[in-house]
């Protein structure tokens, strides 16, 4: 077993020498490609379509092309932004009704919970009063109704249900 794999292993260096010298030996034969032939220039400017002299683009380079960031600024105001106001970043999503002092059980932005009672605040909103379902809050001058939700970590990942402006009245409808 050991004198085939000598064998073997003689023939493998046998053979990369014999290439070594093939390759030393035999010159290639190949020619230089005509797409590598370097023209002279006078030849490309023959080749190159006509283009306008750099005076021709002056009008270009002159032009103002943006005025000046001073000054006032426009104001744009959406119907959409005007009609209706922020709502909170807040979501109910439990009570705790006992005799003495209703709590609500608030979801702050995306992750931090809070229980806070009648007039604290929960995201910068004025809880004005806590009911078995629902709770009213007061955010940047408007009144709204945060329904108390079913399922607030929903794993089927369904938007949670609009906060309702009084202006809404209870079933959610516009005036």
């Amino acid at each position: 077993m050991r004198a085939m794999l000598w064998v073997c292993a003689a023939g493998a260096a046998a053979g990369a020498a014999a290439a070594l010298v093939a390759a030393v030996k035999m010159p290639l034969a190949a020619s230089p490609a005509q797409s590598l032939r370097i023209a002279p220039i006078s030849d490309l400017k023959e080749q190159l379509p006509a283009l306008p002299p750099l005076e021709w683009f002056e009008p270009a380079w002159r032009a103002t092309i943006r005025g000046p960031l001073a000054g006032e600024p426009a104001v744009v105001a959406s119907a959409r932004q005007s009609s209706k106001p922020p709502a909170p970043m807040v979501r109910l999503v439990g009570t705790i009704i006992d005799g003495r002092r209703p709590r609500g059980v608030f979801l702050v932005g995306l992750a931090s919970i809070e229980v806070k009672g009648v007039g604290d605040k929960a995201g910068g909103a004025d809880i004005l009063r806590i009911e078995e379902n629902a709770a009213t809050v007061s955010f940047g001058g408007a009144t709204f109704t945060l329904p108390r939700e079913k399922r607030p970590f929903n794993p089927e990942g369904d938007a949670p249900p609009p906060a309702i402006t009084s202006s809404q009245g209870a079933a959610g409808e516009g005036p």
